[in-house]
């Protein structure tokens, strides 16, 4: 019995390195924006907060943001970021992909931070908004949540 259960789980073992990360996105290479997806950016998925950004900034000066997205340790990486500009709204969107199975898939939560400079032309109050997808572990992978955070402009 417990030699058949070994087999088992070195069997079961053996196809999850075999197939991968591929529900999570595609066996894209880290720089195809293909199989690029919306990173998971939902809050408590780790102690790091998915959105920093600072509570003032002056005008016309450029500020960095850190967006936070968190996926497999050696199977998703950071692709890309698209960021929409308006006079006082900043809105990013975070794309993670797959790493071409370059490595096996581990099972530890990974986090991908990422950088964006804002800047806030007049002074007012400025909003940040990060669009991602809230939980790995949901059935529905594909329900987009927005944070966001205001920024006093002087």
């Amino acid at each position: 019995m417990i030699r058949s259960t070994r087999s088992l789980i070195a069997f079961a073992l053996l196809i999850t390195i075999a197939t991968g990360c591929d529900f999570l996105g595609g066996n894209s290479s880290d720089k195809d924006p293909v199989d690029a997806y919306i990173g998971f950016i939902g809050e408590g998925i780790t102690p790091t907060a998915p959105l920093v950004a600072p509570d003032t900034a002056q005008a016309g000066q450029a500020f960095d943001v850190t967006v936070t997205t968190f996926g497999f340790s050696s199977c998703v990486q950071a692709v890309r970021e698209e960021v929409e500009r308006a006079p006082m709204r900043t809105t990013i969107t975070p794309y993670d992909g797959g790493n071409g199975h370059q490595t096996a898939c581990t099972w530890v939560i990974a986090e991908m931070p990422r950088t964006i400079s804002v800047t806030f032309r007049e002074p007012g109050m400025g909003t940040i908004a990060v669009n991602g997808r809230d939980r790995l572990w949901t059935n529905n992978l594909d329900k987009l949540v927005t944070l966001t955070h205001t920024v006093i402009v002087e």
